[in-house]
């Protein structure tokens, strides 16, 4: 009777404590019926409890969205943001989600692209999206940090795929070019036949710029730079005044001495060639290649 009475009080205790220990002093047979009870009034384990909530694999939770998981998030995506990946049907087709996928070309490189929900393909070509435009490949990659021609203009879209209108110099694959905002067409069209009607040729083109002269390539708009023939004249594009024209000036007197030898640039830039001309109180011959005459009397 004793036992039993100690039992019922360590029952009392356990249950009041919400303890799930049965008491291992309790060792006589009597005290099984007590034990019993103690088991069953412990509470089931409750996988719902405080413990932090994680959502299954494959469900969409509040995590930050990754192509890895194939879940959209809730942030902005964007090309430079980077976007979901496509998933994979049942029947082994591609499902992309509205708007910027991430894909893996044949060469195992990711690129952007864009789908079109509404027209149920992804968009190629000049494009609107997110306020910018883009443009994308035949194959739906966009292009970034290059050029693309579209109706005869040639476009430059920046680092993060965006179109850049603002006028003024770019550097591209270590070449210079200039955006012109001539007019609501020309808005960042890349410079190629300059601004300069006079003194044009096949090869190069010149583009007038906060009063300073440069010549451009005719093929693709990019800046010259050193020595370089225009028509029937040398020029020489200083490379220390961003590729501007050299000439004569009522600061520079017009020579220049390039790997040795020595040039005059009038002051229209053109420099002397192919006779005597007198410089000062001086003559001086040049040869037909614009280069001044020394040591050979």
């Amino acid at each position: 009777m004793k036992k039993k009475i100690l039992a019922a009080m360590a029952l009392t205790v356990a249950v009041s404590a919400g303890s799930l220990t049965a008491y291992a002093s309790v060792q006589d047979t009597g005290t099984d019926a007590a034990v019993s009870l103690l088991q069953e009034a412990a509470p089931e384990t409750d996988t719902s409890g405080t413990q932090e909530a994680r959502p299954e694999a494959g469900t969409s939770g509040t995590q930050e969205a990754t192509p890895e998981a194939g879940i959209s998030g809730t942030q902005e995506v964007t090309p430079e943001a980077g976007a979901s990946g496509p998933q994979e049907t049942g029947d082994g087709e591609v499902s992309y989600t509205d708007g910027w996928n991430r894909v893996v070309g044949e060469d195992g490189k990711e690129y952007t692209v864009y789908y079109d929900e509404e027209a149920g393909a992804v968009k190629t070509g000049l494009f609107s999206a997110d306020g910018a435009q883009y443009y994308a490949e035949e194959n739906g990659r966009i292009v970034k940090d290059g050029f693309a021609d579209v109706d005869g203009r040639k476009l430059y879209f920046g680092p993060d795929g965006k179109r850049v209108t603002e006028e003024g110099w770019i550097t591209v694959g270590g070449a210079s070019y200039y955006l012109m905002d001539s007019d609501s067409d020309g808005k960042g069209e890349v410079c190629i036949d300059g601004n300069y009607a006079s003194n044009q040729d096949e090869n190069s083109r010149w583009l007038i710029v906060d009063g300073g002269w440069y010549l451009l390539d005719a093929q693709d708009g990019h800046r010259m730079s050193g020595l370089q023939k225009n028509g029937n004249d040398l020029y020489y594009l200083d490379p220390e005044q961003n590729d501007k024209m050299f000439c004569s000036t009522n600061d520079t007197d017009g020579w220049k001495q390039l790997d040795g030898t020595w040039y005059f640039f009038r002051s229209w830039g053109g420099a002397y060639n192919n006779g005597w001309n007198k410089l000062g109180i001086d003559w001086y011959w040049f040869n037909e290649d614009c280069s001044m005459a020394s040591d050979e009397w």
